[in-house]
């Protein structure tokens, strides 16, 4: 038998990741006893490091940003899909006879497209309205975020914002932005 002192001196000798490789071992044994010795074994190091808190605070605030910029890009690249479509109707439209029953349908299908055009615009200015409302309440400039996401700010009267999307965007990004990501976002933004 192996005295415990010859193989704390057998670890000690190890570099940090080799005892890291032997602590993982360990784990994956589900032999705490060896785990424990090959932890005891690791040496303590005293670090000088910024507060955590700060630490933690700019980095909730990049993912913020991150995630900001994230879901704007994806109502931008919603709306241009939907105005190429509606360009491709509009020349269909165009190239139709007034009367035909292709023209009934696609004049249908025109307004439709409109509507969704203008659901989106409804969330895009949502997303910069929630946006501006937590770096309001951070004391955060909002067009640096803008600068960040590389956009300006929308114009005066673009669309009203969707009162449901505002309240849950600014929930989120105020969760975010303080660090604690809301339940289920993450798994949302995975699939």
């Amino acid at each position: 038998m192996i005295r415990p002192e010859r193989v704390r001196k057998a670890y000690e000798a190890l570099k940090p990741e080799q005892l890291a490789a032997l602590a993982f071992q360990s784990v994956m044994k589900q032999n705490a006893i060896e785990f424990d010795r090959v932890r005891d074994a690791v040496p303590r190091r005293t670090y000088n490091a910024m507060d955590y808190d700060y630490r933690m605070r700019f980095a909730s605030l990049f993912d913020f940003a991150d995630y900001w910029t994230i879901q704007r890009q994806r109502h931008v690249i919603d709306i241009l899909t939907l105005t190429i479509k509606l360009h491709k109707l509009t020349r269909e439209l165009v190239s139709a006879k007034q009367g035909a029953d292709d023209f009934t349908d696609l004049s249908e299908q025109l307004d439709v497209l409109v509507e969704q055009i203008h659901r989106q615009d409804t969330l895009l200015a949502a997303m910069d309205a929630a946006m501006e409302a937590v770096c309001k309440e951070l004391g955060i400039d909002a067009d640096l975020i803008r600068g960040f996401a590389g956009c300006k700010p929308l114009p005066a009267g673009f669309a009203e914002p969707d009162a449901d999307w505002l309240a849950e965007m600014t929930a989120y990004c105020r969760a975010i932005a303080l660090g604690d990501w809301p339940d289920g976002l993450l798994k949302g933004l995975q699939s």
